[in-house]
């Protein structure tokens, strides 16, 4: 910390949370994100990150917090899910990163662990199509006049 000082470079704060970066990244790290998005990473941060990591403090967060907290939300919830609220975490400690709020970003160093199974793939319409029991229709006249179709 002292060779810090000395070097010039800011000193993070002590009692900056993870709730601290994770709000600070919604408020201000979304612009030019379409709104839609921007409600999906609220959504996500205020569910998953927050209730779980947000009390502690970020400079004390460790890789073994990240990938035991991911390990427990492996257990409830898709791999997809899984990515994204770790995107949301990573991207949050970065903008923290770059404004000397922490030295480092250890959500970086984590791996997305295999989530539970989501929903099965829709097949292809056409390849629930089956072959029609009945003859086919002869095609049906749409001329309004008497003449023959």
């Amino acid at each position: 910390m002292l060779r810090d000082h000395e070097d010039g470079l800011a000193i993070a704060p002590t009692n900056y949370t993870v709730r601290d970066a994770v709000t600070d990244w919604l408020a201000y790290g979304l612009v030019g994100i379409d709104s839609s998005t921007a409600k999906t990473c609220a959504i996500l941060s205020n569910t998953h990150i927050i209730p779980s990591l947000g009390a502690r403090k970020l400079r004390d967060l460790s890789a073994e917090d990240v990938d035991r907290w991911l390990a427990a939300k492996a257990k409830a919830l898709s791999t997809r899910t899984l990515q994204a609220i770790h995107s949301c975490l990573n991207r949050a400690v970065k903008r923290a990163m770059a404004r000397d709020k922490v030295k480092r970003n250890v959500v970086e160093l984590c791996s997305v662990p295999q989530g539970q199974a989501g929903r099965p793939r829709r097949r292809s319409p056409l390849l629930r199509l089956r072959p029609c029991s009945r003859a086919p229709r002869a095609p049906r006249c749409t001329r309004t006049s008497s003449s023959r179709c």
